[in-house]
């Protein structure tokens, strides 16, 4: 592996386009963050400072001392109950702020571990470690039940269905008495144990507060890993992740189960707080509770869930009558976090903890070092248009109830050649472009890589096939650098295991490594190079477009299929745009271009297929194809 120095990112124009996007560069060209701006993603975290963990450990260790440091009984209880809440909360948050699947049923699921723990404890097992895991082991099972078939539909129409399960828990602890108690509950549960000694009082205290404090390193582990990065993308689109080769389905199931463990582990240490639980601990007030603490102190943020626990046990310490108001009290902070703040507290917090690592002389965890540079590696070999795989489509028919969107359309898409399709709006272009990335799936036809069959087959496995595309409006997502956002579109394809990414074993920093140093060499092919530690979203159009073909190249695909790249672009970048669409041909990819711009798709194609109301009604060399008069006729109108 090979490392550049100063000089070797930015080109003419870097300082221009860095000081734009919110940046500064040294005096070689080299992107350097800015103070107070924080950067998320895996590409950034390695670049955490001696301090990232300071502030975290300082606080978990003062929370741990209040009982000697004198606090009261209450102030205790309130910091005991807050830290099993923020294990529930830290659930919504993977499942929500970094899936992007709404849930309300943590609420059944930190139920489940309730009943669980009371059970298993009055018939005399009682060991917590076992105890814990059998717990974590329960949620995930309950969390993979109910995903399996709810995720089949998302948004709110899951979020409904796991409401419904909130609703269900006082019928179904009314059918099993013998488990539950029925409406009476679970009474005298023991306490529980560790080498057979009993964990009462102060000793269960800092058991809650352990155990969450682990749970949270743990899942702040995971969103800052490869995985994480594929939570984000899913999360700011699905359509996204699935053309990247992710299968949203079952990525989604993966963090519902995720979120449901520490929901059950928190019900499990909840049965033990009093040795009592019922079905009233467990409502629809507790549902909603969960939402509001998630979104006040940030469904984004790792240690939002603390914040947002906190909260939720300030107005039953304020005043005994909470109770008649808690609906009204959490609608309350539900609609102030959404008017106040994107991010709920945690983005104060952020600032803040920000400000103090800069204080001590250290980049806050996330932000990049002044001395960090891209690692390129070895540059990629050549390759000839002969190697590469044509793509042949052959009759597809694309119906869409009585409309014909597609009507025996046929194409023949080759290797190390820029393939155009234009056509007036309406005409199919986009639709064949669905099809050809498996989003569509055709009533007719073939469509071959190979020996290899596309039609028919979903996008992520087409993906996986070697077609790559990008979209009429670029999808970046929030919170990512444009090194990390580029390496993402290689990820599905050389990922690691979800446990070797979690704890950064060598053979996941090693793929992470080899996907960072292909992202810096597309970055360099496009010439954005100094764009690579600037938050991608914060780009403008122009960029971004770059940014988006980058992400689809760096996989080594067979056929890139570009969607409109030109759409909405300054003569200057559509200019800039054409020469990378020249740097890219000769290859043995293929480029497949659809664009409303002619004069840029004549300085640009190799081929041109013309379609009109979803047939193709010319093809040939760009300037020739122009100029027959069924696309003359079709362009002015006559055609129709």
């Amino acid at each position: 592996m090979s490392t550049t120095g100063s000089g070797a990112v930015g080109g003419s124009s870097a300082a221009a386009v860095t000081e734009k996007s919110g940046a500064t560069t040294t005096a070689g060209g080299t992107p350097v963050a800015p103070d107070g701006v924080r950067y998320d993603g895996p590409a950034v975290v390695r670049a955490a400072s001696r301090h990232s963990y300071l502030f975290p450990i300082a606080f978990v260790v003062i929370i741990c001392l209040l009982p000697q440091l004198g606090a009261s009984p209450t102030v205790v209880r309130v910091t005991t109950l807050s830290a099993i809440y923020a294990l529930v909360i830290s659930g919504v948050n993977l499942t929500w702020g970094y899936a992007g699947e709404l849930s309300l049923g943590q609420a059944a699921t930190f139920a489940a571990g309730g009943y669980f723990g009371g059970y298993w404890a009055l018939h005399g097992h009682t060991d917590m470690i076992t105890g814990l895991l059998m717990a974590g082991a329960l949620g995930a099972v309950f969390g993979l039940v109910v995903a399996l078939p709810g995720l089949r539909i998302s948004g709110l129409s899951f979020a409904m269905v796991t409401f419904f399960l909130v609703l269900l828990i006082p019928t179904i602890a009314s059918l099993l008495p013998d488990i539950t108690g029925g409406f009476v509950g679970l009474p005298g549960i023991p306490p529980m144990t560790l080498f057979g000694t009993q964990i009462v009082g102060n000793d269960y205290y800092l058991t809650c507060i352990i155990v969450a404090a682990i749970w949270l390193a743990f899942m702040r582990m995971v969103v800052t890993s490869d995985w994480g990065q594929g939570f984000a993308i899913l999360r700011e689109s699905p359509v996204l992740a699935e053309s990247l080769g992710t299968p949203v389905y079952l990525q989604k199931v993966k963090a519902y189960a995720l979120g449901s463990i520490p929901a059950a582990m928190a019900g499990f240490l909840f049965a033990h707080l009093d040795g009592f639980i019922s079905p009233q601990s467990f409502g629809f007030d507790l549902a909603v509770a969960l939402i509001a603490g998630a979104v006040i102190g940030g469904n984004r943020s790792v240690y939002g869930a603390v914040v947002g626990a906190a909260l939720l046990q300030v107005g039953p310490l304020l005043t005994a009558s909470f109770t008649g108001y808690s609906l009204i009290v959490y609608g309350a902070l539900l609609l102030l976090g959404a008017l106040l703040t994107s991010e709920g507290l945690a983005e104060i917090g952020t600032r803040l903890t920000t400000r103090a690592y800069h204080k001590l002389g250290s980049p806050a965890p996330g932000e990049i070092r002044p001395d960090t540079v891209l690692e390129r590696g070895e540059p990629d070999p050549p390759t000839r248009p002969e190697d590469g795989i044509p793509v042949v489509a052959e009759g597809i028919v694309q119906r869409f109830g009585g409309l014909t969107a597609l009507n025996d359309v046929s194409v023949q898409l080759r290797p190390g050649i820029v393939t155009a399709i234009v056509g007036p709006n309406g005409s199919g272009k986009t639709t064949l472009l669905n099809a050809l990335s498996g989003f569509y799936k055709p009533q007719e036809g073939t469509i071959m890589i190979g020996e290899d069959r596309l039609d028919g087959r979903p996008a992520h496995h087409n993906n996986r096939l070697g077609v790559s595309r990008t979209f009429q409006t670029p999808r970046v997502p929030h919170g990512l650098t444009t090194l990390d956002v580029v390496a993402g579109g290689a990820w599905q394809a050389d990922r690691s295991w979800f446990l070797p990414s979690t704890f950064r074993l060598p053979s996941s920093r090693l793929r992470g490594r080899k996907r960072r140093e292909a992202a810096a060499r597309a970055l360099d092919a496009l010439d954005i190079s100094r764009l690579a530690y600037v938050r991608a979203a914060s780009l403008p159009l122009g960029q971004r477009r770059l940014v988006e073909v980058a992400r689809a190249v760096v996989g080594g695909p067979k056929l890139l299929l570009l969607d409109e790249p030109a759409s909405g672009l300054s003569a200057v970048e559509t200019h800039q745009l054409g020469e990378v669409l020249q740097r890219l041909k000769g290859g043995r990819m293929g480029v497949v271009l659809v664009e409303h711009n002619v004069d840029f798709v004549l300085s640009v194609a190799d081929y041109l297929y013309v379609l009109d109301q979803g047939r193709i009604i010319a093809e040939g060399k760009p300037a020739e194809a122009m100029q027959n008069q069924a696309v003359i006729d079709s362009y002015t109108g006559k055609a129709r």
